[in-house]
């Protein structure tokens, strides 16, 4: 595995091999950078893009407000839910009205939020996910010749 030293545009390589040997790997084109808004509800932020073609697998998007006791998210879109093409629309769903859900969870207003988008392949979901969105290691089915690709974007925007 290899991963670029670009933190706000990291890339990453994963190929397994059997056999050892020198190998010659090729990482991917950079993230193209998403826009990243609040939505007419402001605590509820949505990440819109396009990857390209080595990275239509899932795109991650991992919220983490810069404030004093931050709270974070961590949203997951498979390929089956992002459906064909390579647009991605990734929003925070509304859980208002969710038993057990408190509007406490959500971002608060004024607050600074640090944003890691992720396309690719990789862990699709599992706890090793916040790994891969934040250190760019994106654990995968480790299959003999597999080569796997994944991009990051970073930014910071303010909740309205």
């Amino acid at each position: 595995m290899a991963t670029t030293d670009v933190a706000a545009a990291r890339r990453a390589i994963i190929h397994y091999s059997r056999d050892v040997g020198n190998k010659t790997l090729t990482f991917g084109p950079p993230l193209a950078l998403p826009t990243v808004t609040a939505l007419s509800t402001p605590w509820i932020v949505h990440a819109t893009g396009t990857v390209g073609p080595d990275y239509l697998q899932r795109v991650s998007v991992y919220y983490r407000e810069t404030i004093a006791d931050p709270r974070a998210m961590t949203i997951v879109a498979t390929r089956g839910w992002l459906g064909a093409g390579t647009a991605y629309d990734v929003p925070v769903p509304d859980l208002a009205g969710v038993t057990g859900f408190t509007a406490f969870w959500n971002f608060r207003r004024g607050a600074g939020v640090k944003w890691t988008v992720t396309g690719g392949e990789g862990d699709p979901g599992s706890t090793f996910e916040v790994f891969c969105m934040l250190l760019g290691i994106c654990p995968v089915k480790p299959v003999d010749g597999a080569t796997y690709l994944s991009a990051q974007a970073t930014g910071t925007f303010t909740i309205p």
